[in-house]
């Protein structure tokens, strides 16, 4: 008896806890989700940029000295000017695309949160906090994007602050010398809320003040996860391993902003982040034209490692500094193997291949997968985008020269384009 009534009450607490969860996540609709939107700020140019229209010609979209157009299967969107006019042009061009992102966003938020709009309200609040660490001219850039799209400012905050104040992602990054001696590096992404992170775009930003670049990144960001400027410095994000989950100070999306915008060098990197008032712990793999580092860092300390030999290989733990879990990746261990067995004929078709390897492109313990990737040439300023859904790594790459892409003054990169890989393909 005593054991039946035990029976009746489990169930009754069950169903008290997952009953309202049912009906929580029922009211859970994309189609109901309200994107935030507003009046614009106050802004010396606000009345110049909403004289501006948009003109399209020839399959190509303008607004002012901005653009939008498709190439190779991927949305590019070319920016140029003062950083307000910059994020205006950025706001009115993507409009659509933010849109549909933010609601994707807010969607998976209210999911996590039992249809409440708990995590949507604290990462609102931790973006406010980090936002006196921003140097002005981004904060100006963010406010010209909110008017430009007519969305809230907060919003668009939040979506360039959500690296160090909600979740990170998993990385995989190889820089190796090819046999004429040119360096080449990869850059994977590795994620498992795909849908989240399904509309990359390739921005090509030319601002009035620093050096003009090319990024791999998400519609409503002006922030840097994956990117490459005009003098060859390129980098790619790593977060670390059950690092600690500090994450007030420069979100390191915008210190990446700043980098690319400003190094010249590897060495000038450091010096960039020496300075800055850095916030979650992470690590970057960034190379030139002649050289590869890995920088490690948090609030209080940096480190780095040069290459040794003829490569450098970067997962999720930190290899100079003691932080975050011990060292345990199949990942890096697939990628050593990979260029030991193939240092003599090292080029982009390889890369792509070693991208295309089963712990790479599925991280098979923590359901994950290639979602966003690139390959760097810094000498040349050429380089490949993986643009199919993931695992993105075993679908098209497209190429790219970045001077084409400024100012038609480049050569188009060979290959142009690397086919997808048949589906009973493996490289493990």
């Amino acid at each position: 008896m005593q054991s039946n009534s035990s029976f009746k009450l489990r169930y009754l607490v069950s169903i008290s806890v997952i009953l309202p969860m049912i009906l929580l996540f029922g009211c859970v609709s994309k189609k109901n989700i309200k994107i935030p939107l507003s009046d614009p700020l106050p802004h010396p140019k606000l009345a110049q940029m909403q004289s501006l229209s948009i003109e399209e010609k020839d399959g190509v979209i303008y607004f002012g000295e901005s653009k939008k157009y498709k190439k190779r299967g991927i949305t590019v969107v070319s920016l140029k000017g003062e950083p307000y006019e910059m994020g205006y042009a950025h706001g009115v061009l993507l409009k659509e695309e933010m849109t549909l992102w933010i609601r994707e966003l807010i969607y998976w938020a209210k999911t996590q949160s039992f249809g409440t709009s708990l995590m949507e309200n604290i990462v609102i609040d931790r973006a406010r906090e980090v936002e006196q660490y921003i140097p002005e001219n981004y904060i100006t850039e963010l406010k010209g994007l909110a008017a430009g799209s007519g969305i809230g400012y907060e919003y668009i905050l939040t979506i360039n602050t959500l690296g160090d104040t909600a979740r990170g992602f998993s990385c995989t990054s190889v820089a190796v010398k090819r046999q004429d001696g040119k360096l080449i590096r990869s850059r994977s992404l590795e994620y498992s809320l795909d849908q989240l992170l399904k509309s990359s775009l390739l921005f090509i930003n030319q601002p009035s003040q620093g050096y003009a670049f090319a990024s791999v990144t998400f519609p409503g960001t002006i922030s840097i996860r994956t990117a490459m400027n005009e003098k060859g410095l390129n980098l790619g994000s790593h977060g670390i391993w059950q690092a600690s989950s500090g994450w007030k100070g420069m979100p390191n999306a915008i210190l990446y902003r700043k980098i690319i915008e400003n190094a010249n060098s590897v060495e000038k990197v450091g010096e960039i982040l020496k300075k800055a008032p850095r916030s979650r712990p992470i690590m970057i793999l960034v190379t030139d034209a002649q050289k590869a580092r890995i920088y490690e860092y948090d609030s209080e300390k940096i480190g780095y490692k040069d290459m040794d030999e003829d490569r450098l290989i970067l997962t999720n733990f930190t290899q100079v500094l003691n932080i975050g879990a011990s060292y345990s990746c199949n990942r890096y261990n697939s990628a050593k193997e990979f260029l030991d067995n193939n240092k003599d004929e090292i080029d982009v078709k390889r890369l792509v291949e070693l991208n295309r390897n089963d712990y790479i492109s599925k991280v098979d313990a923590q359901n994950l997968y290639s979602i966003h990737l690139a390959i760097f040439v810094p000498e040349t300023l050429d380089f490949w985008i993986a643009v199919d859904p993931p695992p993105a790594s075993r679908g098209r790459w497209v190429g790219f020269n970045l001077k084409k892409e400024i100012d038609g003054s480049g050569h188009e990169p060979n290959p142009l384009i690397i086919p997808a890989m048949s589906l009973k393909y493996s490289s493990r």
